[in-house]
């Protein structure tokens, strides 16, 4: 693992990802590999080029050669080839107004503060679209940033979302995210494009939102 990565620890698993075979996990630039079964450690995927404090990744549902991991401190997006080991990026905004350029190569900052504009931390896909998080931090109010999945255009942005956000669900109807700075569950209504927000920290002390699984009709919150 890296060496003195400037404001963060040089050992940082976030992503994890799994198919029928292989758990997949992503800590800074490296991408490990266990077996889905035995969780025996399989050994780094050397192959794959990623940014230092990279968050969330995701197999596509469509293609499971194609794993999506989230360049938070890089503002940009990963696309590696598990079949044939290719690398290509997705330089992100946060604006839909431009086309976003899509390179080979990229030259990764080191420290985690050069390149982190938008600290993009989190993704899911549904359909035909990969949504993403902008959480900012704590500069700017969060954003979800939806981009085509076909030639990795944008598509939308939903402005005003939260403080800091981590993780997203998105269905036919309704995105969902969570508003770690504010302690809440914010519901994006697809329909009529309103925000409702929902306290779910009120009777503790301290709390850091960072975990959302939708099982059946229920949101689980950590």
């Amino acid at each position: 693992y890296p060496e003195n990565v400037p404001g963060r620890a040089p050992y940082f698993p976030f992503g994890i990802a799994k198919n029928e075979k292989f758990i997949y996990v992503i800590s800074h630039t490296n991408l490990a590999h266990f077996d889905a079964e035995t969780y025996e450690y399989l050994g780094l995927i050397k192959e794959c080029k990623t940014g230092v404090n990279s968050h969330q990744m995701i197999i596509d549902e469509d293609n499971p050669d194609l794993l999506y991991i989230c360049n938070t401190s890089n503002d940009s997006l990963t696309i590696f080839n598990l079949k044939t080991k290719e690398n290509k990026y997705v330089l992100l905004k946060d604006s839909i107004d431009k086309p976003f350029e899509i390179v080979d190569t990229i030259d990764f900052k080191f420290d985690v503060y050069v390149d982190d504009n938008y600290h993009i931390n989190s993704i899911c896909q549904h359909k035909d679209s990969l949504f993403l998080v902008l959480s900012f931090k704590e500069k700017a109010p969060s954003k979800i940033l939806e981009i085509s999945k076909k030639d990795y255009q944008p598509l939308s942005i939903i402005e005003n979302i939260g403080q800091f956000n981590h993780d997203i669900i998105v269905t036919d109807e309704y995105i969902y995210s969570l508003s770690t700075k504010t302690g809440e569950l914010v519901e994006y209504n697809r329909n009529d494009k309103t925000i409702t927000k929902y306290n779910v920290c009120m009777d503790n002390d301290y709390w850091w939102l960072r975990g959302m699984k939708r099982i059946n009709d229920s949101i689980y919150v950590f």
